[in-house]
This record gives structure tokens, sequence and C-alpha cells, in this order.
């Protein structure tokens, strides 16, 4: 077993935490919808990786896998990003 099946493992398990909290939080924002993307974007990445030092999958599934990860990560920071001050002017607003 590499270590970098270790960090897919790894990172899947913080993917899971995130999705969970997200599904079980009232509360969400969407920073955390954002925070969750990157997460999950981040354990895909981390598969493509695995891929590409064992050699599982074609060329074409493998550029896939890599530039569906990259997407998930740049959409979750552009989430964050967006409504980054809208978190703060909210929470604000309700104390």
């Amino acid at each position: 077993m590499t270590p970098v099946i270790l960090l897919v493992a790894f990172c899947a398990v913080m993917s899971a935490v995130a999705v969970g909290r997200l599904a079980v939080d009232e509360s969400r924002d969407y920073v955390d919808i954002g925070s969750t993307l990157v997460v999950v974007g981040i354990t895909v990445l981390a598969v493509f990786w695995v891929t590409l030092a064992e050699s599982l999958l074609i060329a074409t599934g493998r550029a896939l896998l890599g530039f569906a990860g990259a997407c998930v990560v740049v959409v979750g920071v552009g989430v964050i990003v967006r409504y980054w001050d809208r978190t703060r002017e909210s929470t604000a607003s309700s104390e």
C-alpha cells in the first residue's frame, strides 16, 4: 500500500465528515457549502494522484478525473470568496 492511498483514505474520511456536517447542520451557509466542495475536490484530486502513481486508468480517464477535481475545488473556492462578507454581515445582524 502506497502512502498516496493512505492520503486518499484520510481525504475520504474528511469528505464524509464535511458532507455529514453539512447535512446535519440546520444553520449552514454558503461558506460551509464552499468548504465542503473544496474538501470533496481535494479528495478527487488525491484519487487522481493514485491513478497516476498506480496506472489505474487510461489517460482520458485520468484527465477527466483531474479536471473534475480541479473544477470542484475552483467552484468551492469561488463560493467561499463570493459569500465570505455576507456571512459576517448576517452573523453581525443576528447578534
